[in-house]
């Protein structure tokens, strides 16, 4: 067993009702595996021991490709452009927030998120404020279960956390190898606070179904930059092999120089829709990915 860490408790912020303070969780930690091909847990116990969340009972037909696309920072146009986009072509996506940045001038609201949650997008927390490195355990948990804990007091359902870009210290990638990250106390609050998390590694396709007593997503390629006739060539190559991808944007790039033209961006949702139809790609949010499984057409 993993032993139980404590770190400080830390008070709500005024703005979050009811008044609480964060605790460690009471359950048991899940057991430490003994290397990066240990046995999955079971969904069922995965789902009981977590948390509330859809992402157990995530599917796609064999054969096919897994796309997720995931949106970073949780600015203002995620909503009033992306999720526009996505919903007029009943897609699905992963937002990943600042907690401190919610309902201010920089950020989505709080009435936003819900709709937007309500609406199949999954909400995931993205740190407390997105600066460089923790500097030691009590910052780590702040940016990481603090974060989670106020996110899910204001009435959202997050059960995944994505390391930032500032953070050059790759502990989820670490983790992996079984050797580093394993047993660590920042590897015991992960497991206590999230169903799954997210490292920052560019340009590999995932091999799924995701295997091993935690789900940890690590690859993924960045698409601010990419052309159109780029972006479809990742989503054809994820259908022809066989393979998970997940793509991320930053909705304030979209439109910007050097970036890809809002044009674009909806011409390349307007290919994913396509091929959803045409029962070759499967689109779940990031979450999700890590957890189907695949079933017989």
């Amino acid at each position: 067993m993993i032993p139980q860490q404590t770190f400080p408790t830390q008070t709500v912020p005024t703005d979050i009702q009811p008044s609480a303070t964060i605790l460690p969780p009471t359950r048991s930690p899940d057991p430490t595996p003994t290397s990066t091909n240990a046995p999955a847990t079971t969904p069922e116990i995965y789902a009981s021991t977590m948390g509330s969340g859809t992402y157990t009972s995530s599917r796609y037909p064999t054969g096919n490709g897994v796309l997720s696309l995931r949106f970073d920072d949780g600015k203002p146009r995620d909503y009033s452009f992306i999720y526009t986009q996505l919903t007029v072509r009943s897609l699905i996506a992963g937002f990943a927030i600042i907690r401190d940045r919610i309902n201010t001038s920089i950020s989505l609201t709080l009435a936003q998120l819900k709709i937007m949650q309500t609406a199949g997008m999954e909400i995931m927390c993205h740190t407390y404020s997105h600066r460089s490195d923790p500097t030691g355990l009590s910052e780590f948990a702040r940016e990481t279960a603090l974060a989670v804990e106020e996110m899910r007091m204001m009435g959202l359902n997050v059960d995944s956390w994505v390391q930032p870009g500032p953070w050059t210290g790759d502990y989820f990638t670490m983790m992996r190898s079984g050797t580093t990250f394993f047993g660590t106390p920042e590897d015991n609050i992960m497991r206590n606070y999230f169903k799954a998390w997210e490292g920052y590694r560019l340009n590999t396709d995932r091999v799924l179904p995701i295997t091993g007593d935690n789900r940890y997503g690590a690859w993924h390629y960045l698409g601010d930059e990419r052309s159109l006739v780029d972006l479809k060539a990742l989503v054809d190559s994820c259908i022809t092999n066989q393979k998970g991808l997940e793509i991320l944007f930053h909705s304030n790039n979209i439109g910007a120089v050097g970036k890809i033209s809002e044009a674009d961006f909806a011409s390349f949702l307007d290919y994913v829709q396509t091929k959803v139809i045409a029962g070759t790609l499967t689109v779940l949010t990031p979450t999700q990915q890590l957890f189907a499984v695949p079933f017989t057409k």
